[in-house]
């Protein structure tokens, strides 16, 4: 590797003024590296390719082709992170850095420290007692407003635009969490109080237990299960699925986790009318999330109970299904999904590693098999008129709902199996022509919590490109990675939501995948350049200026309306460029040259197939996390 890079570098030719510009870029470069790095990555030291500079070169060659394989390499990522992204927008990789470096579903995706955490949840519960004490006409027991306070949730703040604040106003409002859109106003307030005294979720209490004991005493042999059960076991899961602690893990899956996996309605979702299963694997990630170490130590003893009961749940099925497959088997199949991926995401992001490795090497496999049956074809809006002229449009609400909230838990599948491949390298199991759903919607139309914002915002919707022509996920794809695409289609894709190019930048690291493990992983391929490029340009010129702007919130108890780690999907972008250019930069070195055609290619910068852990990939993020050395090269 050493003799490579020496050899490499007898061509190149700089002056000292511009190996010193270079070296006060590589410290930079190289904060935050491990001393120990995979020898697979040697071919990027940057820093290694100056210290074998010329102490005192004769000339200064123009010529990239004369530069060492490292120089050529960052120049090229530089020339594709360049300005047009601005210098307040340039990919970095921070959030990819930290994600990769940390534990924890709160910790990883930003969802707060645990002071934070714990305001919020003060703030909501409060609210909710308020709620509860202004439901019952209880002026004398009502509760001071508690002063107000700030919480960062890691929103980008871009130059000029005012920081978003979380301020508790404990103003009489609707409880989106115990919302009936679909009843009268007086049921609405009678169901609200009753959520609030856990009538409701008693039942729900009752039934998850039940659950857990029948799956606890009935486990076979293989089964992960490792408690057993008795009169005092029974006793701390009554406590732990306590009607009040349902209450206290879903306002923490609500307001902390759900921006990041946004699959359910959240106005008109009534937790007392949904599956045990559902609720129990939902408590798991809203226990993880509280300010309380001992809400995530328990869920842990409950981890692996609730996972063997989800996943043998009847509607847990990948039976097929057809047009006479009725709204409400659609939604007990779709809870199960939901049910299963939540488990999932949970045991990933914190379980131990043979949790991590069921999780993601047998018990997705399930959940894929789930998805494909209930037909990605099957999960489209068709014409938006269909809703806005329709006769019964509560009925056309709940439509709609039901078909979003399928089209956004099939794309969360496939997402996760994306993100299996970027952070464990583990081939991927679904293929992009899968993809034969529409587009999720814009949030405001999903978030709208009456049925005149609804009716409002898809109006809105209906006007645009996009909103119009519906296209299918496969179908963007298509134009995306087209040379010559339409200003139609052009102006289609600029209207994308946030959600919807992270779709896309995920997607290339499927298709660079499939790529790089064919025949010719060294030649670039003109549809996967093109589309790069042209997802760069879709970025930087998006419009989100149609009367539907992604929210913003001010308010604690609209936490939830927040944008995920969606929002960082130029990070993901870049990485997927990154992975696609290093074959070229491997052969250049010929580090297969001993391995036959193709040896090491196979194996890009991640040598470990299937790595439970995150390490290898973080390596790679941090050597591309700060380009200063570069653009000091480009300035110079």
């Amino acid at each position: 590797m050493a003799d490579a890079l020496s050899t490499a570098a007898t061509s190149w030719a700089v002056s000292t003024d511009q190996t010193s510009q270079a070296d006060r870029g590589v410290g930079s470069l190289s904060h935050g590296m491990t001393s120990e790095q995979d020898q697979s990555l040697d071919f990027l030291d940057i820093e290694r390719a100056l210290e074998n500079l010329p102490a005192t070169p004769k000339s200064v060659s123009l010529d990239p082709k004369h530069w060492p394989a490292a120089v050529r390499w960052y120049m090229d990522i530089m020339s594709v992170f360049g300005s047009s992204f601005g210098s307040c927008t340039r990919p970095k990789l921070t959030f990819l850095a930290r994600f990769t470096s940390t534990d924890g579903i709160g910790d990883s995706f930003e969802c707060g420290d645990t002071e934070q955490r714990r305001w919020i949840m003060l703030s909501l519960l409060q609210g909710r007692l308020r709620m509860h004490e202004l439901d019952k006409g209880a002026a004398a027991g009502l509760m001071p407003q508690p002063a107000p306070f700030e919480l960062d949730f890691g929103l980008e703040i871009s130059q000029g635009q005012t920081p978003v604040l979380f301020l508790p106003a404990w103003n009489r409002q609707q409880d989106a969490i115990s919302m009936d859109a679909f009843r009268s106003s007086d049921s609405l307030q009678t169901s609200r109080v009753q959520d609030w005294l856990f009538g409701d979720l008693a039942m729900r209490t009752q039934e998850i237990v039940l659950g857990i004991q029948d799956v606890v005493q009935h486990r076979s042999r293989k089964s992960p299960i490792n408690i057993t059960w008795s009169p005092s076991m029974k006793m701390l899961c009554y406590r732990f699925f306590s009607p009040e602690n349902l209450e206290r893990f879903l306002l923490a899956f609500w307001a902390m986790w759900y921006p990041n996996w946004p699959v359910f309605h959240k106005p008109t979702f009534l937790a007392a009318r949904k599956p045990g299963p559902l609720l129990a694997a939902m408590a798991l990630i809203g226990a993880s999330l509280t300010s309380e170490n001992t809400d995530r130590d328990q869920a842990m003893v409950w981890a692996d109970a609730v996972e063997e009961w989800v996943f043998t749940d009847d509607n847990f099925c990948d039976g097929p299904t057809d047009d006479e497959f009725g709204e409400d088997q659609i939604e007990a199949r779709l809870d199960a999904l939901r049910a299963a991926y939540a488990v999932i995401l949970f045991l990933t992001w914190e379980g131990a590693v043979e949790q991590k490795k069921r999780a993601r090497r047998v018990r997705f496999s399930q959940v894929i098999a789930v998805a494909r049956s209930l037909r990605f074809s099957a999960a489209t809006h068709e014409n938006l008129d269909t809703y806005t002229c329709a006769a019964n449009r509560l009925r056309a609400w709940r439509t709609f709902v039901l078909r979003e909230e399928l089209i956004r838990a099939l794309l969360f599948v496939f997402l996760l199996d994306c993100g299996y491949l970027i952070f464990n390298n583990s081939p991927p199991r679904m293929a992009a022509f899968e993809l034969q759903c529409q587009v999720p919607c814009p949030e405001v139309c999903f978030q709208a919590d009456t049925l005149e914002s609804w009716l409002q915002s898809i109006g809105i919707w209906s006007t645009t490109q996009i909103g119009r022509r519906q296209p299918l996920v496969s179908n963007v794809v298509e134009i995306v990675m087209n040379a010559h695409p339409s200003k139609e289609d052009w102006a289609m894709l600029q209207q994308m939501s946030s959600l919807n190019f992270f779709t896309v930048s995920n997607l290339f690291h499927n298709l660079i995948f499939h790529h790089q493990c064919g025949p010719t992983p060294t030649m670039e391929v003109p549809s996967i350049c093109q589309g790069l490029m042209n997802w760069k340009g879709l970025w930087v010129t998006r419009q989100q200026d149609h009367g539907l702007l992604e929210p913003q919130p001010t308010d604690p108890r609209d936490a939830w309306k927040r944008p995920g780690f969606m929002r960082f999907a130029q990070e993901f972008w870049g990485l997927a460029y990154i992975i696609y250019k290093q074959p070229t930069y491997m052969q250049s070195l010929q580090r297969d040259g001993s391995q036959g055609p193709g040896g090491s290619l196979r194996k890009g910068f991640l040598p470990n197939s299937d790595d439970s852990g995150m390490g290898q990939v973080h390596e790679l993020i941090m050597r591309f996390q700060d380009l200063s050395f570069v653009e000091e090269l480009v300035a110079t």
